[in-house]
């Protein structure tokens, strides 16, 4: 391990100024966990681990799980909460943080029975949110498309609380280039949208394979989309124009455990 006592090591870059170095990160193939909590998830799922910027409370607590994980002595990095704040650039309130490598994007033909499909959401806790939501109710598998922020910004994987660490997912140009291989494939398109021509939830039956089409909070799903999707279902609601589209994902993701009697389980 590394005793750090200043911030400008430069085996620590990944951990700097992170409000704007997220691009790095992507670029890189990682993504960045903070917090006790989802750290020590993090320890215990089977992704491959990059470092640690860690207290050294945290290392002495939790010495044996560390070693599991096979991290390099030399990517492991010890500082107090003070130092670990100069470094990332704000205040941290644990001080504990690791870098993982993200895992590969899966084949469609790999994907679970049910896929959540992201249009154009392009808010990170949004969808941090909505994987967390999703799975929750035994959904793990994702696509979206290139107007949707990256599921493995530093601020989703904070929302998602470790969920992320257990999806399936995909990067699609676009939805609709993938229509067909997935109706060759018995998938029904289903768009979660209100408009003149939805089903109400309450009395829609979810097939057993689809993929549950979710929009930007602003515009909403694109009419491309609508227009080609199988069917659309709404969310009944009264005294407002719509909900959040991660509480919105709750709602669907639990009518759907509701309705079908097998669905898939987070591996």
């Amino acid at each position: 391990m590394i005793i750090l006592n200043t911030i400008n090591d430069e085996r620590i870059v990944f951990y700097r100024e992170l409000r704007y170095n997220q691009d790095i990160h992507l670029r890189e193939k990682l993504f960045l966990v903070e917090g006790k909590r989802n750290v020590l998830k993090l320890l215990n799922s089977d992704l491959n681990i990059v470092s640690l910027l860690i207290t050294p409370e945290f290392y002495s607590q939790n010495q044996e799980i560390i070693k599991r994980k096979n991290i390099i002595e030399n990517q492991i990095f010890i500082a107090d909460k003070e130092l670990t704040n100069k470094i990332i650039g704000f205040k941290h309130h644990t001080g504990i943080m690791a870098l993982s490598k993200q895992p590969n994007e899966s084949p469609l033909e790999e994907m679970g029975n049910i896929i959540i499909g992201l249009n154009g959401i392009n808010n990170a806790e949004n969808v941090g949110s909505i994987i967390r939501n999703s799975v929750a109710f035994g959904i793990n598998s994702f696509i979206y498309d290139k107007n949707s922020c990256n599921p493995f910004i530093r601020r989703s994987v904070r929302v998602s609380m470790g969920a992320i660490f257990n999806i399936k997912h995909k990067s699609i140009h676009s939805l609709p280039g993938v229509f067909e291989q997935l109706k060759k494939n018995n998938y029904s398109i289903i768009s979660i949208e209100i408009n003149q021509n939805a089903k109400l939830i309450d009395k829609f039956n979810f097939p057993n394979r689809a993929l549950l089409i979710f929009g930007n909070e602003a515009n909403g799903i694109n009419d491309e989309i609508l227009k080609l999707s199988d069917e659309i279902v709404c969310i009944p609601i009264v005294n407002i124009d719509s909900l959040n589209v991660s509480a919105a994902s709750a709602i669907v993701c639990y009518e759907i455990k509701k309705g079908l009697s097998k669905f898939d389980s987070p591996k």
